[in-house]
């Protein structure tokens, strides 16, 4: 039976660690770490804080009880680092066991009398990395297990959740870096968005709102984290292609000519040419290119009609005309945003997604001022 156990646990351990190494970084993958040491320690419950080197603070984060209550009245718990046993473990870097946390003065029976739940016993391990650049080991967070159910915590359970402890730590440093990055990086896409809308002072700002307001309709429709970060790119972006538009045609005053009209229209292929040799996902270059086609067909470059248009460009479509209709322009006055919410509607089932166009009616034009200043990632 031994022998079956440590196999079992073994083949957790692997399973969680290869999840790690090639799933995106989520919410559900810490939420399965915890419940596999809850596990695999036989444990009640347990939690994951994050360590805030900001505030020199420990965040709770994630937890698994016996008692839903217990999720709801943690939430917003900060532990100071240094103090209880959570604080203790998290300076010291160095796992601990308590066995009777009746007889431990560090342990703060304030959190127990917050959850209405008794703790008995807690394991606790640090979650951290060895950095080669500054030969030290850097602290990421704390995972606690509550109160084994048979029996008491022994080293064998310490063993086995310092191995989670180096998964998780791997986990979270490489979240906090993909992180790091996307800020970066969607930095150094807005600003080039803000270089093409400052061509034209009546655009200022027009590329962040068309990407706050497609957010905001692409959320209520339930895409994933992964999609939200490729429709901000491809949102900030959907107006590239106006970098190729010589500024004596974008820039005119009053209405275009038909060869002038031409020119502008191809903007979208103008933008997913620019963007090629980047290699983003189809779907960000698909949101560029398609974002003037029209429900009945009669839109540009293709003329595609129905859900053939990307799902991408039909929430930039939606966006884009807000917008438009909502801003003053050199050639028009703004309207109001009731005025804006008629136009969409009658349009509905010729320019836009008539499923949607209810939805983002009553989304973003209900609260479009804060929708604007809106942060998603």
């Amino acid at each position: 039976m031994a022998d079956n156990a440590t196999s079992s646990e073994l083949v957790t351990l692997l399973a969680i660690s290869r999840r790690i190494t090639t799933e995106p970084t989520s919410e559900a993958l810490y939420q399965t770490i915890l419940e596999k040491a809850v596990q695999l320690t036989d444990a009640e419950g347990g939690t994951i804080y994050f360590y805030d080197e900001t505030s020199n603070r420990l965040v709770f984060k994630f937890v698994i009880s016996t008692n839903p209550e217990v999720v709801n009245r943690l939430k917003g718990l900060e532990l100071e680092k240094g103090v209880g046993i959570v604080g203790t473990v998290a300076q010291t870097l160095q796992s601990d066991l308590v066995v009777d946390t009746g007889s431990d003065p560090r342990f703060a029976k304030t959190i127990d009398q917050i959850t209405g739940f008794e703790t008995r016993s807690v394991l606790t391990v640090p979650l951290h990395f060895y950095d080669d650049e500054t030969q030290s080991r850097t602290l990421v967070g704390v995972l606690q297990l509550v109160n084994k159910r048979h029996g008491t915590f022994a080293g064998a359970d310490v063993e086995k959740i310092e191995a989670f402890g180096g998964f998780t730590a791997a986990l979270l440093t490489r979240a906090n870096l993909l992180q790091r990055i996307r800020r970066q990086y969607l930095g150094t896409i807005a600003s080039l968005a803000e270089a093409v809308d400052a061509k034209d002072p009546y655009t200022h700002g027009h590329s962040e709102r068309v990407s706050a307001y497609s957010l905001a309709l692409a959320e209520a429709t339930g895409l994933s984290q992964a999609q939200l970060f490729d429709l901000r790119v491809s949102s900030l972006l959907h107006d590239i292609g106006k970098i190729a538009i010589p500024d004596a045609i974008l820039l005119k005053q009053g209405y275009l000519t038909d060869e002038e009209y031409a020119r502008i229209k191809t903007h979208c292929k103008e933008g997913v040419r620019i963007l090629r040799p980047v290699q983003m996902p189809h779907a960000v270059y698909a949101g560029i290119l398609y974002h003037h086609e029209k429900w009945d067909g009669s839109g540009y470059p293709e003329q595609r009609k129905g859900k053939d248009i990307p799902l991408f460009a039909r929430f930039v479509a939606f966006a884009d005309a807000l917008d438009a209709i909502t801003t003053e322009r050199s050639y028009k006055k703004a309207r109001t945003f009731d005025e804006a919410r008629d136009n969409i509607l009658r349009d509905a089932g010729k320019h836009f997604d008539p499923e949607l166009a209810l939805m983002f009616c009553s989304l973003a034009l209900e609260n479009t001022r804060a929708l604007s200043h809106t942060q998603f990632f």
